[in-house]
């Protein structure tokens, strides 16, 4: 069943790369974006780059005609707007984009629940035991009729795209978790489970192997404060804690990644910066506030700037990753940000506090953002 989630996924992100001209990260954004709202999926193509293999595999001619069909079902209540980029640097580039489509988590978690119960029954059932391909076939069916309803939920959501030049300098879209997060809403759910299962499986098959490999961990090597409470009208602001981290052991996948992110080289260990927060927004209105827009550490005379805001965050499972607050709700939101200064002598942090900005055509700043500092005890 896994696989038929890489067929999914992989269906818009095929490396086809074409085109003429240089291309602009934001003219690369808008065209994979209109494109893809177009049902163009093979021109949508041409404005993404990277290694498809580690998503899935659509080698296939059945596979790919699965993929075709859900990628029409989405594109189908598809749109988007306020495409801006956000930073560039070297040959790459950070691109927002406010994106709403239909809520392909819930339409797969409601497309689970009727078909698991038949491909459990058809595992036993000797006699007429349904193949893995008659499952993902009816699995592709339950889905599309999902989300072709008139009534399908739909999501809203700022999402960060990555981009990375090619050799004629053209900018492409990064075939990344954000991406898949631009075409698949709400899927992370759906992939973290089946990933789960597949670690667990794993673990039993191998648990002797398990134990001798290196564990990824996290430790804390200096707090540097807790429950700090602000007001930016209408949100209310906790930073439930701001630390100095240190991660080791980290899988050489993920320390690509995290490179790309963070715009930083590093290895199996590395020292960031973590903050935790809860905002909360007080008003029946939306309103879009980025929680910290950036951090400075001040070490021995020095300062190093950390710049959130333009997606060096590597952290990008929270519930804030768009920013925007749609009525009375509140999200939790943690920030990792990579430092190449010592831990040990860093004395002070800074922080700035996101303005606030009622979600409308007027983009008027609603409280102006704010700058806190901690002195760092160790």
């Amino acid at each position: 069943m896994k696989k038929f989630y890489s067929v999914l996924i992989i269906g818009c992100l095929t490396a086809g790369l074409m085109g003429c001209g240089k291309q602009s990260p934001e003219d690369a954004t808008n065209g994979f974006l209109k494109s893809f709202r177009d049902g163009d999926f093979k021109e949508a193509s041409t404005f993404v780059t990277g290694n498809i293999n580690d998503i899935g595999n659509n080698d296939s001619k059945d596979d790919k005609e699965l993929s075709e069909k859900m990628l029409k079902s989405i594109s189908k209540k598809y749109d988007f707007t306020d495409v801006k980029e956000l930073s560039t640097s070297g040959d790459k580039a950070k691109v927002s984009a406010k994106i709403t489509s239909a809520d392909v988590g819930t339409a797969m978690t409601e497309a689970l629940a009727k078909v698991m119960p038949i491909a459990f029954a058809s595992a036993f059932d000797e006699s007429s035991k349904k193949s893995d391909k008659a499952i993902e076939n009816l699995m592709v069916k339950t889905v599309t009729k999902n989300l072709e309803d008139k009534d399908v939920q739909t999501v809203t959501r700022t999402v960060k795209l990555n981009l990375k030049k090619n050799k004629d300098g053209d900018y492409k879209l990064v075939s990344d978790k954000q991406l898949e997060e631009a075409v698949f809403a709400n899927m992370k759910d759906i992939n973290d489970l089946f990933d789960e299962k597949s670690t667990d499986a794993a673990t039993s098959d191998d648990a002797s192997n398990d134990d001798e490999a290196p564990k990824q961990s996290s430790k804390v090597l200096t707090n540097i404060v807790e429950n700090k409470k602000y007001t930016i009208n209408p949100i209310n602001l906790n930073i439930e804690q701001v630390a100095l981290k240190h991660t080791s052991n980290v899988p050489e996948d993920e320390q690509e990644n995290i490179s790309f992110v963070s715009e930083k080289e590093i290895g199996s260990d590395f020292n960031y910066l973590y903050i935790k927060y809860l905002a909360e927004n007080t008003s029946d209105k939306d309103y879009n506030f980025t929680a910290i827009k950036e951090a400075v550490v001040f070490a021995d005379g020095k300062q190093e700037r950390l710049d959130a805001e333009a997606g060096t965050d590597f952290i990008d499972y929270d519930e804030d990753n768009d920013g925007v607050f749609y009525g009375k709700v509140n999200k939790e939101g943690e920030v990792g940000l990579v430092i190449d200064s010592d831990p040990e002598k860093i004395d002070k942090v800074r922080l700035i506090l996101g303005s606030t900005m009622e979600d409308n055509d007027e983009y008027e700043t609603t409280t102006d953002e704010q700058t806190v500092e901690f002195m760092v005890k160790h």
